[in-house]
């Protein structure tokens, strides 16, 4: 409720409960599971991945906005999954808007 995890990562650690027994909140704190959600964090590595692809800026200017979804998946790759979806595609949309 508070998305300190993605969905993704509740999974692993219910299979590590599972199989342990261990705390959810140890397990996350001990794997450094926690999501990133803060934009201090989050927009260098946006501003990283809009540096990279100048080819699909482009298209996204041109009105090709299906790859707003281009830009957030590399951004929850580069956090290894970390990234807080919702944050990380609200802060996308309004990086890539503002270079408009």
């Amino acid at each position: 409720d508070r998305e300190t995890i993605s969905t993704k990562i509740a999974k692993q650690v219910f299979e590590e409960i599972s199989k342990n027994g261990v705390e959810p909140k140890k397990i996350v704190e001990a794997k450094g599971l926690i999501q990133i959600s803060d934009p201090n964090i989050l927009l260098p590595i946006i501003d990283e991945v809009i540096a990279k692809n100048p080819d699909n800026v482009k298209k996204f200017r041109a009105g090709n906005s299906k790859l707003l979804g281009f830009f957030v998946g590399q951004v929850l790759k580069a956090t290894k999954g970390k990234g807080n979806p919702k944050i990380v595609n609200e802060l996308v949309a309004k990086e890539l808007g503002e270079l408009l």
